[in-house]
C-alpha cells in the first residue's frame, strides 16, 4: 500500500496499525503536531469526508492500495470557512431581503425550503473551524444563536408570512457577525499558537504566507471599523478595533520571530524606500496614537488613523513579506 500526503509518497511502514482508521488517525494526530488540518481523504480514488466513518474502521490495513491525504494549515482552513460562510449568508441574507420587498410569498417558500441545507452547512463548518483552532474552545455562543436561527427557520416555513421572514433575516445577520468575531479571534490565536515552536522549515513555508492572512485581515477590518464609528455604531467598532488591535500586535510579533528564525535583519526587508524595521516602529507609533485618541474619545481622530495612516503601513509590510518568501525561496 502507498500513502501520499498533499502529492508526496511518504514510503509508509506498518507499526501497529490494524484498520485503515488507525492510519488515518495517526496522520491526523501527526499533521495536528504541525498545526495542519485534514482537507481531502481519498482511498483508491474514493473521497471520505468522514474519517472516523465506520467504513474505515471495518477495513484491514492492507486492503487499499492506496491512500491519498491531503493537508492545510489550521490557519489556512480557519480564513477559507470565514470567507465561505461569510459568502454564502450574505448572498441568503440579501435574496429574503429582496424577496420580502416584492412581497411574492411563493417565491419566498421555495427559497426557504431550499436553504436548510445551508443552515446545516454553516453550522457544521463554523463548529469546526473554532474546534480546530482549540478542541478545548467553548461553543456554547455559536450553539446558542442556532438555536435561535433554527427557530426562526422553521418558524418562517411554517407560518406562510413576511413578519417571520423579516425575523429570520435578524437572526441570520446577528449570527453573521458573530461567526465572522468568533473565526476572525480563532484564526489570530491559531497563528499565535504556531509562533510559539516556530521551525526555520515552517517559517519560510507557512508563516510567511499567516503574516499575508493577517496584512489582508487587517486591510478588511480597518475600513470597516471606521465606516461604523462614521455611523456612529460605537459598539460594533469597539469590537471591530479590539480584533484589528489582536491582529496587528500578533502581526508585529510574527514579523520579528520569523526574521529571528530566518535569520534575516530587518533593516535588508525593503519595500520602495521603506524598511521593515523603520516600517514596524511607525506601526508602534500608530498605535500608540490610536490608543491615545481612544482615551481622550477623539472618535474623528482613531477613523482617520484607521482608514488612512494604518491602512498604508500594511501595505507595506503585506510588500515586505512577500520579499521574505520570495528570498526564502530562492535560498532553499
Amino acid at each position: 500500500m502507498e500513502i501520499f500526503i498533499n502529492g508526496e509518497n511518504i514510503n509508509y511502514k506498518r507499526e501497529s496499525e490494524n484498520t485503515v482508521y488507525d492510519i488515518v488517525s495517526g496522520l491526523i494526530s501527526w499533521a495536528e503536531k504541525e498545526k495542519n488540518i485534514l482537507a481531502e481523504l481519498r482511498i483508491d480514488n474514493v473521497m471520505y469526508t468522514d474519517p472516523e466513518s465506520a467504513v474505515l474502521k471495518d477495513t484491514p490495513w492492507d486492503q487499499p492500495e492506496k491512500i491519498s491525504a491531503e493537508f492545510i494549515p489550521v490557519a489556512e482552513y480557519i480564513l477559507t470557512v470565514i470567507n465561505e460562510i461569510d459568502s454564502y449568508s450574505s448572498r441568503t441574507v440579501e435574496l429574503l431581503k429582496r424577496l420580502i420587498l416584492e412581497g411574492n410569498n411563493r417565491n419566498l417558500s421555495s427559497t426557504l425550503a431550499g436553504i436548510e441545507s445551508g443552515l446545516d452547512w454553516i453550522k457544521k463548518a463554523s463548529l469546526g473551524a473554532v474546534q480546530a483552532a482549540d478542541k478545548k474552545n467553548n461553543t456554547a455562543e455559536i450553539r446558542a444563536i442556532f438555536t435561535k436561527v433554527e427557530a426562526a427557520y422553521y418558524r418562517a416555513c411554517t407560518i406562510s408570512e413576511i413578519e417571520p421572514v423579516k425575523i429570520l433575516v435578524a437572526e441570520l445577520e446577528a449570527l453573521q457577525q458573530i461567526l465572522n468575531t468568533t473565526a476572525r479571534r480563532a484564526f489570530i490565536r491559531v497563528v499565535q499558537n504556531s509562533l510559539r515552536s516556530l521551525t526555520k522549515e515552517r517559517a519560510g513555508k507557512y508563516t510567511t504566507q499567516e503574516g499575508k492572512q493577517l496584512t489582508a485581515l487587517a486591510e478588511k477590518l480597518l475600513p470597516f471599523a471606521a465606516e461604523q464609528l462614521q455611523t456612529g455604531n460605537d459598539s460594533r467598532a469597539m469590537e471591530l478595533i479590539k480584533d484589528i488591535s489582536d491582529c496587528l500586535s500578533t502581526l508585529l510579533f510574527l514579523l520579528t520571530t520569523l526574521c529571528d528564525v530566518l535569520e534575516v535583519k530587518m533593516q535588508d526587508v525593503t519595500s520602495g524606500n521603506k524598511n521593515l524595521a523603520g516600517t514596524l516602529d511607525e506601526l508602534k507609533d500608530k498605535l500608540n496614537d490610536l490608543v491615545h485618541a481612544f482615551e481622550t474619545k477623539d472618535l474623528v481622530l482613531v477613523s482617520d488613523i484607521l482608514e488612512y495612516e494604518i491602512h498604508g503601513i500594511i501595505t507595506d509590510i503585506s510588500s515586505m513579506l512577500s520579499a521574505i518568501q520570495v528570498s526564502y525561496a530562492c535560498s532553499n
